[in-house]
């Protein structure tokens, strides 16, 4: 921990050869109020977690000549919060449309259906590293996965599933299924395949859970 006269103050992190390699702190010699990670001198600023000028809000910017930013763990899409019209069965793997009117998401209902946006995150395994967005009642629940891997419900409804093959919307609410009518995929895909089906689920449903790349076109 450290704090200099002048209004600066913060801590350090230390390796384990007792080196320096990280200031977090306040720097007064900044306009911006918040928290500063500064490089191993100390000098200059990598990253800033601050508020917007009227309070309401947070923002992380990332500073210095080549801005990188990781995340590890068991993560494995980022998602964004829409607003829901009708939740219904909307369950996390669903696939999602808009609602005719405009006013939010839907189950995806018919083969190929255009106003197709995507699939809820968070089925199976699969768990979203970041959630974009929120509503006005202050709830982010069932977001849609827009970019990464996520698991969604399909049915051969379209034929056997390989590895690679392209996912619209089926005639089952919710539900995606193999694209193999190439004259109808613009702007219908939700995602490609990353693993297998053949139909022979053991849900009553008569539907399963694959892994999928997100692939919106």
């Amino acid at each position: 921990m450290y704090v200099e006269n002048d209004g600066d103050g913060g801590f350090s992190v230390f390796n384990k050869e007792h080196k320096r390699v990280a200031n977090f702190g306040v720097g007064a010699n900044h306009n911006e109020r918040g928290m500063f990670l500064y490089d191993r001198t100390g000098e200059k600023p990598l990253a800033n977690i601050s508020t917007s000028p009227d309070g309401r809000s947070g923002g992380i910017d990332l500073l210095g000549d080549d801005p990188h930013f990781y995340l590890n763990g068991q993560v494995h899409d980022y998602a964004e919060v829409f607003d829901i019209a009708d939740r219904g069965s909307v369950r996390p793997g669903s696939v999602v449309a808009e609602s005719a009117d405009g006013h939010g998401l839907i189950l995806a209902s018919g083969a190929y259906n255009p106003a197709v946006v995507g699939v809820i995150a968070g089925a199976g395994d699969s768990r979203s590293g970041i959630v974009m967005g929120g509503r006005s009642d202050g709830t982010t629940d069932l977001p849609v996965a827009t970019g990464g891997q996520v698991f969604v419900r399909v049915s051969a409804g379209g034929g056997s599933i390989a590895v690679g093959d392209l996912l619209v919307s089926s005639g089952t609410p919710g539900v995606a299924m193999r694209g193999a009518d190439l004259q109808h995929l613009t702007g219908t895909v939700v995602g490609k395949a990353l693993q297998p089906y053949s139909g022979a689920s053991t849900e009553s449903e008569g539907e399963g859970l694959i892994r999928m790349l997100v692939l919106n076109r």
